[in-house]
């Protein structure tokens, strides 16, 4: 607008000019209007130019907001891929994951986010770039670490071989002294004072990656307690408000146990313990910027080892509470509702995911603090603690697996906590007739090792992975082992022997892997055999002791009873006398009595 009217005034002034200059007008009047003509005109240009350079800056700021909304967006498809990424049981899966981390990777360098580095912005936009290359690291970062992580779990096991460089000859003081001049003592000392520096810088950049550990699991603790706080509060809580209860159907409402199973105490375990003794570690200034630090944390893993036990039933129950979501939940408005109002990316279904993906970044942190420690004591210390955690996850591991099982006719938890499971085991069974054994066919196994039971178990798995079950096929009792060992002195193989038929069992690991686990595997059958002979023998001493006291209880009752029957016949008569005899108390009771009472009519008599 401001540009149309002064092109109408610059017009109306060159209209004026030229009817001056067509009668003749003075030159003076003509100077009066000119000047002010050729101001407007260069005002309008300066006008269009600044409004041109705006326009541009305009469009420029539009295009560098929209690819930092753009890679903010990947970063949230990142945050959000590794939070649903799923715990990989094969390596199947892990080369599954491990392409889509790669892929995901790969946007990134399509981006052409160097671009946003080398630009002059203004300090709005600039600190916004800086934030979102912040974000952009540290995910990028993460994924990194997952596909290390994906990597070892993909390839294949195998032992490396170590080089060992030639030692060289090392000769005498009084040898190396002879012939060494002063230079050569000095570039001596310069290396030396070289390689001291960069030893100490080592060392800082280590301490200070370790602390970049410890900040990162305190950080992601919190984020975790809150978390569920938020399901806790935000959904559980919901059940009981009248507001979100009346949209609730009464399915749901009855398997709420089901769904939450013990979130609470879950929470209040890290809520009030663990995560205060991070937070206690951490607020230590003298003990963080110390050695100590790896240790302090190790302890607070160790000292928690048993509150870890309640992933157990979390983690029996997850199967349970993913159906009844998929058939009554999913989708459903109450909580449709609760998400919109709590602002939620991902549904519940996602969240109910964070204790199971939380319990396995553990080990992983703890891995790179032993990474980047330098102190053998403080590493002792938190290889302990990756030791528990890794048991603990291996524990749960093979607990999901028993979520599993399909067609066992009794209940599983009867059988005793889990020791150990196997995959993909050639079994053979052989049959006892007289000194000969009969072979029969071979088949694969995949074996579970109860307190009580070995169960073998056929593995049934849709192609994709997503949907396993194991099969029950057969149950051999503990009690009923009475050998377990490496048959023909085949450290690759154990055999399990009973009292007419005997099982071979092949792992299916590699070579030098496969003599350590066998190994373990006959160690822990015979510590179950004899714990549950032990339990056998106590409970049948219990039983016995028991009958023992009941007997003894029965003859003073009949003892006690036979004399007051004497006395009672000494009353009636004081003159007769009767013999008193020492009575069998095995005999029969009433044989007894009527002993007496024929004694008594002839005494009479």
């Amino acid at each position: 607008t401001m540009i149309n009217h002064s092109t109408l005034l610059t017009n109306d002034g060159l209209a004026l000019i030229m009817e001056q200059q067509r009668q003749q007008v003075l030159f003076d009047e003509i100077n009066t209007i000119e000047p002010k003509q050729q101001e407007l005109e260069a005002m309008k240009q300066k006008l269009i130019e600044q409004i041109d350079e705006k326009r541009q800056n305009l469009k420029l700021l539009k295009l560098y907001i929209d690819k930092l909304s753009f890679i903010n967006d990947w970063c949230l498809r990142g945050k959000d891929m590794l939070a649903m990424h799923p715990i990989h049981l094969s390596n199947d899966r892990a080369m599954r994951s491990l392409a889509e981390v790669e892929h995901f990777l790969m946007e990134l360098s399509t981006m052409n986010i160097e671009e946003l580095q080398e630009t002059s912005a203004t300090e709005p936009l600039r600190s916004m770039i800086i934030q979102v290359f912040n974000r952009v690291n540290d995910v990028r970062d993460l994924c990194e670490n997952r596909c290390e992580q994906l990597r070892q779990l993909a390839m294949p096991i195998t032992r490396p071989v170590q080089r060992v460089c030639p030692l060289l000859y090392q000769q005498n003081e009084s040898v190396m002294s002879v012939g060494t001049s002063t230079p050569m003592l000095k570039r001596q000392q310069q290396f030396s004072s070289v390689d001291i520096d960069s030893t100490d810088e080592s060392n800082v950049n280590m301490d200070k990656k370790q602390r970049h550990v410890v900040t990162e699991l305190l950080v992601t603790e919190q984020v975790y307690v809150e978390e569920l706080r938020t399901i806790i509060e935000g959904y559980m809580a919901k059940f009981d408000d009248s507001e979100y209860s009346r949209l609730l159907p009464a399915v749901i409402a009855q398997n709420k146990s089901i769904l939450f199973s013990n979130l609470p105490e879950i929470y209040t375990f890290h809520d009030r313990l663990f995560l205060r003794d991070l937070q206690q570690i951490y607020a230590n200034s003298l003990l963080i910027n110390s050695y100590s630090v790896g240790s302090a944390i190790a302890s607070c893993f160790i000292k928690r080892k048993s509150n870890f036990k309640l992933y157990e039933q979390y983690v029996l129950n997850k199967s349970q509470s993913e159906r009844i979501w998929e058939q009554y939940c999913s989708g459903h408005t109450f909580f449709i509702k609760i998400q919109q109002s709590l602002n939620q990316r991902l549904p519940l279904d996602s969240y109910l995911l964070k204790p199971i993906q939380r319990v396995t970044q553990y080990q992983l942190l703890l891995k790179e603090m032993i990474k980047y420690t330098r102190h053998e004591q403080e590493r002792i210390h938190l290889q302990d603690a990756l030791s528990v955690m890794l048991n603990i996850l291996s524990y749960l591991n093979d607990v999901m697996h028993l979520t599993q099982i399909v067609g066992y006719p009794d209940n599983l938890n009867t059988l005793g906590q889990i020791r150990l499971r196997a995959e993909n085991c050639l079994l053979s069974k052989e049959k006892r007739r007289g000194t000969v054994y009969t072979r029969a066919k071979t088949s694969t196994r995949d074996i579970f090792l109860f307190e009580r039971v070995l169960l073998l178990c056929k593995k049934k798995d849709d192609g994709s992975g997503k949907s396993i079950q194991y099969q029950f096929k057969e149950a051999i009792k503990i009690v009923d082992i009475a050998v377990c060992t490496h048959p023909k002195n085949d450290r690759k193989r154990i055999e399990i022997v009973l009292k007419d038929y005997s099982y071979i069992i092949q792992f299916p690991l590699n070579d030098d892997k496969i003599e350590e686990v066998s190994i373990r595997w006959i160690h822990t059958i015979k510590t179950c055999v004899t714990k549950q002979t032990e339990q056998r023998r106590a409970e049948i001493k219990q039983r016995s002791s028991s009958l023992d006291h009941s007997s003894h209880s029965n003859r003073r009752r009949v003892q006690n009873r036979l004399i007051a029957q004497i006395r009672a016949i000494d009353s009636d008569d004081e003159q007769v006398h009767l013999p008193i005899k020492l009575i069998d108390l095995n005999t029969d009771i009433m044989t007894q009595n009527h002993k007496i009472v024929i004694g008594n009519s002839i005494s009479h008599l």
